[in-house]
């Protein structure tokens, strides 16, 4: 049997249970676990009454709820909603609360935390409706995934992307298939490591770092989907190995970045910090946070606190330690006369002696002076953060001017030299115009002068033709003249002559 220093108590271990399937076997793994460790755990199994979820947990008497119920109402979204409603109810749990598993579950709002406290994540991208929002400076290939997914839903290999073409395609899919918003982030090539937070905010502890290695997986680009993660256990496959070959300063980086990120996020009690280890710089990025993650005993969180010494029920004994201590759980109750574990301090259903009383009332002031300390050293540690926010975010204004007043130049210098460009090509345009109404006016000028010069040419030798004509038309009439008066002479000759040859005759 395990020790702890918890008084054995009634556990009902809450879990998420669809009518007709078979119960998950982490609730035995849980429940077996509880009874090495000497309490009495029960099981409640919900599915969407909310009804029934209060008056099972009711029915039950539990001193402390062990709760892994991921989803409720086939909803892996609405497992913030059980632990609200157990938060309302005034009921005690293990691990995360409202706060904790909401900031988790929603990955913009996760890597907006991280960048304000300066812990590593990739650059990204945010999408409403038809805009987005860049976080940092990106380049292809992106990752696309669900803002709100659970168990890497909505990834395989096609979620990686290699331009805008395809970034806006996968984006509109996610929203039509899931329901849900997308966001793309740079894809880190490199080594894939889970490390392991245990214990409360105050006193967490980091488990030895486990690696995902990849076996014989042929893709060009790792991504650790559901075939990865939930696929069979084959020859090659891809498997969980502890890390080696990792150096001491890297192993403290990720192990900072991992406890930065349990605190900032509010988480309780237990959780699993997903990084990639770029192969390109060597340095460790936060991919994912896991509040309330799965707890079979092949896990990554088992095998880190196995790595460290610790059994698997000896795990499941430190997050009950840390519940635990949360809610001040110490007094050791008595045993009925049936062996069965009444609640402790259990809000009214079990009666407390004065001891008990003073006890509480002393436990309770002790806990108001340590929450004042810490509400002060948590004040300074604000303000210590708010300062360096002011001045990253006066270092990033004042860039982002600089980057803004370059674009404006670049974009003046731009428009000037098109302007340039476009006045040179209308000048050129107007010469070439003029020059062809020119050459076309010359030859217009051309045509008339060579058309004037034929006419006169031809008129000319028209004028010449005709007094020529003239010359012979009178040349011959008078020679026509000339001979007709000839004629008639010649016959006045003829006559006489013809009459002096008879006078002679008759002489």
């Amino acid at each position: 049997m395990g020790t702890s220093t918890v008084p054995p108590l009634k556990i009902a271990v809450l879990h998420y249970q669809p009518s007709g399937d078979p119960i998950d076997p982490v609730v035995d793994h849980i429940c077996h676990a509880l009874k090495e460790l000497g309490h009495a755990p029960v099981t409640i199994g919900v599915h969407k009454g909310i009804f029934d979820l209060l008056e099972a947990i009711d029915h039950a008497n539990a001193d402390l709820v062990f709760n892994v119920c991921e989803t409720f109402a086939d909803d892996y979204r609405l497992e913030v909603n059980v632990a609200a409603v157990m938060e309302m109810a005034r009921l005690r749990f293990t691990g995360s609360g409202t706060a904790g598993l909401l900031l988790a579950q929603d990955k913009v709002l996760t890597k907006q935390l991280l960048q304000y406290h300066e812990v590593l994540t990739p650059n990204f991208v945010t999408f409403d409706g038809d805009t987005f929002d860049a976080f940092g400076r990106m380049q292809f290939p992106l990752i696309v995934k669900p803002a709100r997914s659970d168990a890497s839903i909505g990834i395989g290999k096609h979620s990686v992307v290699q331009d805008w073409d395809e970034l806006t395609r996968r984006v509109r899919e996610i929203r039509r298939t899931y329901n849900d918003e997308a966001f793309a982030e740079e894809y880190i090539e490199g080594r894939e490591v889970y490390v392991g937070v245990i214990g409360t905010p105050q006193r967490p502890e980091i488990l030895p770092i486990i690696e995902l290695d990849w076996g014989d997986w042929k893709a060009k680009y790792k991504v650790s989907d559901r075939d990865v993660k939930f696929g069979p256990d084959t020859e090659g496959s891809p498997g969980l190995v502890i890390a080696k070959d990792i150096s001491p300063e890297l192993k403290a980086r990720i192990e900072r970045s991992a406890l930065l990120a349990f605190k900032a996020l509010k988480i309780c009690d237990y959780a699993r910090v997903d990084f990639r280890i770029s192969s390109k710089t060597n340095e460790p990025y936060i991919l994912e946070v896991n509040p309330n993650p799965y707890l079979e005993k092949d896990s990554e969180l088992a095998m880190g606190g196995e790595e460290r010494g610790l059994s698997y029920t000896q795990l499941i004994g430190r997050i009950v330690e840390s519940a635990a201590t949360r809610y001040a759980i110490k007094a050791k109750p008595e045993r009925t006369q049936s062996g069965e574990t009444p609640a402790v301090d259990g809000g009214g259903r079990a009666e407390k002696s004065e001891r008990a009383e003073k006890s509480e009332r002393a436990e309770k002031s002790e806990r108001a002076e340590k929450s004042e300390r810490a509400e002060k050293s948590e004040r300074a540690e604000k303000s210590e953060r708010a300062e360096k926010s002011e001045r990253a975010e006066k270092s990033e204004r004042a860039e982002k001017s600089e980057r803004a007043e370059k674009s404006e130049k670049a974009e003046k210098s731009e428009k000037a030299e098109k302007s340039e460009k476009a006045e040179k090509s209308e000048k050129a345009e107007k010469s070439e115009k003029a020059e062809k109404s020119e050459k076309a006016e010359k030859a217009e000028k051309a045509e008339k002068a060579e058309k004037s010069e034929k006419a006169e040419k031809s008129e000319k030798a028209e004028k010449s033709e005709k007094p020529e004509k003239s010359e012979k038309a009178e040349k011959s009439e008078k020679a026509e003249k000339s001979e007709k008066a000839e004629k008639p002479e010649r016959h006045d000759r003829s006559e006489r002559a013809d009459k002096g040859e008879k006078v002679e005759r008759v002489a």
